[in-house]
Order: C-alpha cells, then sequence, then structure tokens
C-alpha cells in the first residue's frame, strides 16, 4: 500500500507541489520561516531536554525531602 502511494507521488511533480503547500501553510502558520536559516541537527531539541530534565530532578529532590522532614517530624510542620 504505501509503495502504492510513493508511486502515485512520484509521478509528475506531486511530491515537489505537495511540499510547496505544506511550507506554505507551516509559513502562515508562523511554524517555519521562508528561506531561513534551517537546523540539520538536533543538538539544541537535546540541550532543552537536559535542562528541562535537570529542573525535574531538583523538584523531585525537594519534594522528596520536605516529605522526608515531614515524616520525621509532623507536629513541627503544622500550617
Amino acid at each position: 500500500m504505501l509503495s502504492e502511494f510513493r508511486d502515485r507521488m512520484a509521478q509528475g511533480d506531486r511530491a515537489d507541489r505537495l511540499l510547496v503547500v505544506m511550507v506554505d501553510r507551516l509559513a502562515a502558520a508562523g511554524l517555519v520561516n521562508r528561506r531561513g536559516r534551517v537546523r540539520t541537527d538536533s543538538t539544541h531539541v537535546l540541550a532543552a531536554v537536559g535542562r528541562l530534565n535537570r529542573v525535574e530532578l531538583v523538584g523531585e529532590t525537594l519534594r522528596a525531602a520536605l516529605e522526608e522532614l515531614v515524616a520525621t517530624d509532623p507536629a513541627g510542620w503544622r500550617i
């Protein structure tokens, strides 16, 4: 099935026309810039994920420490 679709897209310039339509719509939605700089690697994505993971790790560490403090002395942590 996929190979048939690929063969139909290869006829004429269908794939190129589809790409142009996709880029036009993505540009209209503000998701891509026309003739803008193109990144070909995922380094910036991996760095963002690493930062997010560190933030989550700090939050979870803080939560675990506070739970341990409350478990140790519940009366001292009443609000």
